[in-house]
């Protein structure tokens, strides 16, 4: 079983993504406002220490005080959608998404199957978030 490092997946990421690191170390992506959703999306993507874990984060700065409903939120997208794991944590919606052995997969499916897909899931989640909460 192979590992990835840190290098590929930055090189990788950089191949269709503006990218920069965060403070922990960490790559980390803006999906930008726009008319379907009115705040930006940082999207993080954390490889584990030993290189056999890759996760997506995504958090927004749309704070939520209806915590009951909030969670009835995600309860629903996560019964009925199933892609994703959606959660809310202090205020905010959140969403990860993992993957477990990324080197061992193709360059093509890392990018395609797992990181754009995500993606738009990622975008599609916080659409329904702004047309409930927004």
């Amino acid at each position: 079983m192979s590992k990835m490092t840190k290098a590929e997946l930055r090189d990788m990421l950089e191949t269709f993504l503006a990218i920069r690191r965060d403070d922990d170390g960490d790559y980390v992506t803006v999906l930008d406002a726009d008319q379907d959703f009115g705040h930006d999306v940082g999207v993080f993507f954390v490889l584990n220490e030993n290189g056999d874990k890759l996760q997506m984060m995504s958090m927004t700065n749309l704070t939520v005080r209806d915590d009951v409903k909030a969670l009835a939120f995600c309860n629903r997208w996560n019964t009925e959608k199933s892609f994703g794991q959606a959660y809310f944590h202090d205020g905010t919606f959140r969403m990860t998404f993992s993957l477990n052995n990324p080197a061992d997969v193709s360059r093509e499916y890392l990018k395609d199957s797992f990181v754009r897909l995500n993606l738009a899931i990622i975008w599609q989640f916080y659409k329904e978030v702004g047309k409930e909460f927004d």
